[in-house]
């Protein structure tokens, strides 16, 4: 599956991506996905899941860098684990409605 996320602020791409992009790398192997970025779009590849939470973890960092320059690897970790959570209880949400 791919996903593109258009329309994305450039001034926050730096901060996302981080020196070197070290965080799109983290992220790349935590959510188990390919992220490019292309002028302002930024395009995310694997299974859905995984898509699902490498979008989410996205879209939490931009929020962040509209107040912060950089956003440092512990950062990044802990907002995959959130999302990862975030993502864990909507599955055991709909299955709880499933029985």
């Amino acid at each position: 599956m791919e996903k593109t996320l258009a329309g994305v602020n450039i001034e926050y791409l730096s901060a996302v991506f981080g020196a070197f992009d070290e965080n799109i790398e983290i992220i790349e192997k935590e959510c188990g996905v390919k992220i490019i970025s292309r002028a302002d779009m930024v395009s995310v590849t694997g299974e859905k899941s995984n898509v699902e939470h490498a979008e989410s973890t996205l879209g939490s960092l931009f929020e962040i860098a509209k107040t912060r320059d950089v956003i440092d690897t512990q950062t990044v970790k802990y907002i995959i684990s959130l999302s990862g959570q975030q993502s864990k209880e909507s599955i055991d949400k709909e299955r709880e409605q499933c029985i």
